[in-house]
Order: C-alpha cells, then structure tokens, then sequence
C-alpha cells in the first residue's frame, strides 16, 4: 500500500519505490529504500511526515505515492 494510506504512529517496512528516475533516485538518498523502516507521523491535506531512523521527512502526494509500504 502507499505510505500515505498507512496507520499513523506504526513502524512500516517500505517494500518497494516506483520509478527510475531522478524523484526515485531523491527518494534513495533520502534513505528511503527498500527494507528501511519508517513511521507515518502525520498526514496533513496533501502531504506528509515520515520518521526515517531520528530524521523528519516532509513529502508531498506525489512522492508519497511512490512509496509502498507493508
């Protein structure tokens, strides 16, 4: 499921990042890969935040829905 559907305030493993190109590749060096563990903090109109390891990530729709998470 994308992330931006995801329970709030539950360790998620992401599972998958569509795409190849340079949004997927800004999604990687952010450190969202596959097998990382993150946590949907809040999900605001649009928008969200990720927790990555001690790190707040900020992502609009349209990364958020690249990013598949079990």
């Amino acid at each position: 499921m994308p992330v931006f559907l995801a329970e709030t305030d539950v360790e998620l493993t992401v599972t998958h990042v569509h795409g190849r190109d340079e949004t997927a590749r800004h999604l990687h060096d952010l450190g969202i890969v596959e097998g990382a563990k993150v946590r949907l903090l809040s999900r605001e109109g649009k928008s969200v935040i990720l927790v990555l390891g001690g790190s707040r990530i900020a992502l609009d729709s349209g990364l958020a829905s690249r990013i598949m998470v079990s």
